[in-house]
């Protein structure tokens, strides 16, 4: 889903079923003292190259992730991942490995 931002997928990225990818969030959330909204996307979610996304994994508004990486599955990344080559995982994702690749 983009809405407030788009989203860039690199070369040579390999996608499998259940990914939600957002750039935005559905709904806008305000400050009832201010009237400023709360949750607005800063930035656009920008995938590298060569980026392995295993099953049902989200990846949330302003996040990159660096090329090479792998996403494990079930993840939810929701900060950026500037490390390349790196395997993440869990809810929130981190990296749990460096120093990786990955080849179909």
């Amino acid at each position: 889903m983009a809405r407030d931002k788009s989203v860039s997928i690199g070369k040579a990225c390999m996608i499998s079923r259940g990914i939600e990818i957002r750039a935005t969030d559905v709904h806008k959330v305000y400050d009832i003292a201010s009237d400023v909204r709360i949750n607005k996307a800063h930035s656009d979610v920008i995938l590298g190259d060569h980026i392995w996304i295993a099953a049902n994994v989200t990846i949330s508004k302003n996040v990159s992730i660096a090329s090479g990486c792998i996403i494990a599955a079930g993840s939810f990344v929701n900060k950026p991942v500037t490390t390349p080559n790196c395997m993440i995982a869990g809810t929130p994702a981190k990296i749990i490995r460096q120093n990786v690749r990955w080849e179909r």
